[in-house]
Order: structure tokens, then C-alpha cells, then sequence
């Protein structure tokens, strides 16, 4: 009777002059078999499944791993439950130690844990899906990361949400909403020292209570009309300042109220850097393109008095005068039914 490993091996050859292969010749090993010696000390056992001269699959302690022998990038399934992607360095001049997923219908990850990234950017090795862009002046050193979304894109956080950076920019092509659930706070620079600019064609602001606070200047260039409208009866309109009030205008000035109007200057004779000449607390006067001062009342009369601590600016009358003068080309009239002259 003869052996199994006597039977000859049928390789497809029909070459009669070839030396038939026996079953035998199949199971000669080409290499001695290779040993591995446990750790000194502990209890580590490695038990090879599958060898060959490029990679290995191995159970190392209960850890089943995939490895190349080379690079040592793979597979590790972990007795513990961790599941390890080793991806390795590419060959000199090639593109490769990416870790590439493609699922066509979609991916869902959960984790119960926190998910930290790290991404280097690197300009020989750019990662570019269909419509995203790349900018080799954004960040430090090129494009370290890129998403991109066909569709809506949901980001719900239970907790805090900070981004940092060197350099943000938020883009909508249509509408770009800040919303608070309580307030909102925008501050540029350490402390609020920086500065925010906002160039938009129509600003509108609708708020119950609006509270300024300016610490040295606050200026309006360029605006064509400004208008404050209250129709509230309550409303009032308070200028309160230490300093001085100042309004210059090319056009003309008008104020008419429906109220009674108080005009009071305690006329302090202290120096001042707006009005020079301390002599006189109030000076009404037309310049020599303008026509004449009129004061008029049409249904009461028109009382101009002087106290008895006045006359502080004129030196040469006596307290509590009154000076009508008109120029030497010019006349003084007075005209009424009863004319007192005390």
C-alpha cells in the first residue's frame, strides 16, 4: 500500500519530461521554524497565526494584532476592548500613512468618552475632498484640516463650546445669525482695549434699554441725516455734561417747542478754553450777511431786567444798568401807547 505523501501532485503540466512532484515535496519547510522566548519575568505568551515575509498576525498576550513587520502599522484588538488603526510612515517619494474611510451609507460613531484630535498641517500632503478649499496663508503652516457638508449641519454641545484661534472667520452666504439664550458679549483685545468694525448698509437695533459708557471720545463722521424720534409724551432728551456743549452748523437752526422754554447762564467769569472773553455771560448777535435781531410777543409782554449784583463786565456803570446803544449811522425807537420813564 502506498503512503499519501508517495501519491504524485497534479500541477497541470502535460510535459512528459518534467519531473513529476510528489505530496511530499509540499510539506518540506524552506526555513526552520522560528521560536519566541517569553519576557524574563513575566507571564507574556505570543502565539503566531499567520507568518509570511511581509505581515504578521499574531495573539500577543490576549492582544490579536496585524502588523507589517517592517513599519509596524496594522491592526490591534485589544483584550481590554480597544480598537487600535497604526497606520506607518509612506515609502520615500510615495503618498500613503493615511487612515482612508469611505462609507456609502453614512457613518455613526458613538463614544462614551471624549474625543481628542490632533492635526499637523502639512503642505506636501494635502487631504482635499470635492469643493473644499485650501489656503496656504491660513493658519501657521498650511491646511490642517477641511470638512465639507452637503447639507445641514447640526453641532449640539451640553456644556461649553470654545474656539480658539489664531486668526476666525465666520462666512454665511445668506443670513448669519447670534443668538443668547441669556446674553451675549463681545469684547476685542485684553480688557476690551481693542477694537470691533462693522461696515453694513443699514443697521438696525430694537432694544427696551440702551446704556453707552464712552471713557474718551465718541465721534459720528458722514452722516447725512440724523433724526430722533420719541412719540411717547414721557419722553425726555437730557444733555448733562462737566464740560462744554458746542454746536456749529452751515445751514440754518431752528427750535420750536409746544412747552415753555429757559434759557439760564450762571456766567462764570473763570477761564474756560471754548469761550475766551469772560466779560459778557450771554452774547446774542448776527453777523453782517444776517438781517435784524427781532424779539416779539404776540399776546404778553417783554420784560428785560437787570439784578443788582450785575455789571461785573462794565466797570464804568453802576450795578443793575441797562445799555440800549445803536451806532453813530443808526436810530433807537420806542413806540407804545404808555412809555415809562422813571
Amino acid at each position: 500500500m502506498a503512503h499519501s505523501w508517495d501519491l504524485e501532485v497534479a500541477d497541470g503540466k502535460m510535459d512528459l519530461v518534467s519531473k513529476p512532484r510528489r505530496a511530499s515535496d509540499l510539506g518540506v519547510a524552506k526555513n526552520p521554524d522560528e521560536k519566541q522566548e517569553p519576557l524574563a519575568g513575566k507571564d507574556h505568551e505570543v502565539v503566531v497565526l499567520v507568518n509570511n515575509k511581509n505581515y504578521r498576525i499574531f495573539d500577543n498576550a490576549g492582544n490579536l494584532e496585524i502588523r507589517n513587520k517592517s513599519e509596524g502599522f496594522g491592526i490591534q484588538l485589544g483584550k481590554n476592548g480597544d480598537i487600535m488603526l497604526l497606520s506607518g510612515s509612506a515609502p520615500q517619494g510615495t503618498l500613503g500613512g493615511r487612515v482612508c474611510i469611505s462609507a456609502q451609507k453614512g457613518q455613526l460613531i458613538k463614544a462614551g468618552g471624549p474625543i481628542i484630535t490632533e492635526a499637523v498641517a502639512d503642505s506636501k500632503n494635502p487631504v482635499e475632498g470635492e469643493g473644499s478649499k485650501t489656503s496656504e496663508g491660513s493658519g501657521k503652516s498650511g491646511l490642517a484640516r477641511s470638512d465639507v457638508h452637503y447639507g445641514d449641519w447640526i453641532t449640539e454641545t451640553h456644556g461649553e463650546l470654545h474656539l480658539k484661534a489664531t486668526n476666525i472667520t465666520i462666512e454665511a452666504t445668506d443670513v448669519l445669525s447670534l443668538v443668547g439664550g441669556n446674553s451675549i458679549t463681545m469684547m476685542a483685545g485684553p480688557e476690551g482695549g481693542g477694537e470691533i468694525s462693522m461696515a453694513a448698509g443699514s443697521i438696525k437695533e430694537i432694544t427696551s434699554l440702551k446704556k453707552t459708557t464712552v471713557g474718551s471720545q465718541k465721534l459720528n463722521v458722514g452722516a447725512a441725516e440724523e433724526t430722533d424720534l420719541q412719540y411717547d409724551p414721557r419722553a425726555t432728551r437730557n444733555f448733562m455734561s462737566a464740560g462744554h456743549m458746542q454746536v456749529k452748523s452751515l445751514g440754518d437752526f431752528k427750535l420750536t417747542s409746544s412747552g415753555i422754554g429757559s434759557v439760564y447762564f450762571r456766567g462764570w467769569p473763570l477761564p474756560m478754553p471754548l469761550i475766551k472773553s469772560r466779560k459778557v455771560g450771554l452774547n446774542v448777535g448776527v453777523g453782517w450777511l444776517g438781517g435784524p435781531v427781532n424779539i416779539n410777543h404776540k399776546f404778553d409782554n417783554i420784560n428785560i431786567s437787570t439784578g443788582f449784583l450785575s455789571g461785573l463786565g462794565n466797570k464804568t456803570l453802576p450795578k443793575g444798568s441797562i445799555t440800549i446803544k445803536s451806532s453813530t449811522m443808526g436810530h433807537v425807537k420806542i413806540k407804545g401807547l404808555m412809555i415809562h420813564l422813571n
